[in-house]
């Protein structure tokens, strides 16, 4: 499939992950079937400009955020340096999951900054 098809899959999936969300629950608060989400995160199919939509309000995101080439991600990692009290990194990165291994954390530690 295209290169396009394949960049709008992997940020549905992103997108998707951040907000915890499995397929099946994505498809169903876009009103879409739970395979074709699948085949769309996996670049399989191409999406129309409606589902589109339709994916992008599931996620709370806009549609050029899921057409973007590079989409980048705020994070919150809490570093705790003494009783009661926190330090919290505020990283910008493209992958969680990369910057959280990067940095020694466990994945799915860092959380996303609002």
């Amino acid at each position: 499939m295209s290169d396009i098809n394949e960049r709008v899959g992997l940020n549905i999936r992103r997108f998707r992950e951040d907000k915890g969300l499995s397929q099946e629950k994505l498809a169903e608060r876009a009103g879409l079937h739970r395979t074709y989400i699948g085949q769309i995160e996996r670049g399989e199919k191409n999406i129309g400009i409606r589902n589109l939509e339709k994916i992008a309000n599931a996620l709370q995101a806009c549609a050029k955020d899921l057409l973007s080439r590079r989409n980048f991600h705020f994070l919150l990692f809490p570093w705790f340096f003494a009783p009661g009290g926190v330090l919290c990194c505020l990283v910008r990165c493209a992958d969680r999951r990369d910057i959280s291994e990067g940095l020694g954390f466990p994945p799915n530690s860092a959380k996303m900054a609002g």
